[in-house]
């Protein structure tokens, strides 16, 4: 909910009722609701105009309707829980949580060019993100080997990265990536074989038909 900038009484200065489905006014009127849904998604609730005519506050709630009336989303409950849980750790860490999927789903369609699924039907999708999602968990441990570590004497190394792999002091590191790479290739392998088998006995059952 929005607070008003010009100094006129918005949803937010209305308290709902939930036990009694009303909307109470700061001057303590009750505003209610047919039960007709408008738009398909909102209900409005109103006063009664003999209530607006005589109060004080009209002029700061409804300077040219005869009565107020707030409308309210069927699913305001719902938005009311998703607020409560705004502000809270467990939130937080959802957030943080969406952008690292958000970033792998941007990496596959701008850098791994998947923008669209070339195969049909579902087992062509699923078959070709599959292999995509493979070829996306390779690269880091890829890169773990070829890179060189970080550190000031790179500018006086003439041979490049070729000379840092071989220096003892990164073995552990490379030997570490070497095992994360090994153990992906054949995370990769078992995919591919399940791939090859799922896509040799689809084209067997339809040959058979």
């Amino acid at each position: 909910m929005s607070r008003r900038e010009d100094g006129s009484l918005s949803r937010e200065d209305f308290t709902f009722d939930k036990e009694r489905n009303v909307y109470v006014c700061p001057r303590g009127k009750l505003l209610r609701t047919t039960g007709r849904i408008h738009d398909g998604t909102t209900l409005l609730y109103r006063a009664r105009s003999s209530d607006c005519v005589s109060c004080p506050l009209k002029p700061r709630c409804c300077p040219k309707a005869s009565w107020r009336k707030v409308p309210r989303s069927i699913h305001e409950d719902a938005r009311d829980v998703a607020r409560a849980l705004a502000n809270t750790a467990a939130f937080e860490q959802s957030r943080r949580n969406r952008k690292r999927v958000e970033m792998l789903f941007a990496h596959l369609k701008r850098i791994l060019k998947l923008g669209r699924l070339r195969l049909r039907g579902p087992c062509g999708a699923q078959d070709e993100f599959t292999l995509a999602a493979i070829a996306q968990n390779l690269e880091p441990p890829a890169l773990e080997v070829v890179r060189p570590p970080n550190g000031g004497d790179r500018a006086d190394d003439q041979h490049g990265t070729a000379r840092f792999l071989r220096r003892a002091e990164i073995a552990p590191e490379r030997e570490r990536a070497t095992a994360e790479l090994s153990r992906a290739f054949d995370d990769a392998r078992r995919r591919l074989a399940l791939l090859v088998d799922r896509s040799l006995r689809y084209g067997t059952a339809r040959l058979s038909d």
